[in-house]
């Protein structure tokens, strides 16, 4: 698996970061990093601009993201509702998603 560099907004539970840093992942968050409010289309520039893939369990950010598709912006996300988190928890099934990304 390639190096992926994690940014996880602010619809993520700090939990699923700390799981990953513990395990050597790249993770950086809305809190870490001071983005904490910023508007989704903000928090896309920032993840574009830092070449991050975004982690969001935001529904309406795969309109903007689709959006952006169509615009030719360059973008990496991933997004998992929030009803399909609970056998995510566990990080190492976190993990084992990441692999087939």
């Amino acid at each position: 698996m390639g190096k992926i560099r994690l940014y996880l907004d602010e619809s993520v539970d700090i939990r699923i970061a700390e799981g990953l840093k513990r395990r050597r992942v790249e993770v950086h968050t809305a809190r870490d990093t001071s983005n904490l409010g910023l508007s989704d289309e903000e928090q896309l520039e920032y993840t574009r601009k830092n070449e991050f893939v975004i982690f969001t369990h935001d529904i309406d950010f795969l309109k903007l993201a689709a959006q952006w598709s169509k615009e030719a912006n360059h973008m990496r996300a991933l997004s998992i509702p929030t009803s399909r988190v609970i056998p995510l928890v566990s990080v190492s099934g976190f993990l084992s998603l990441l692999q087939n990304y």
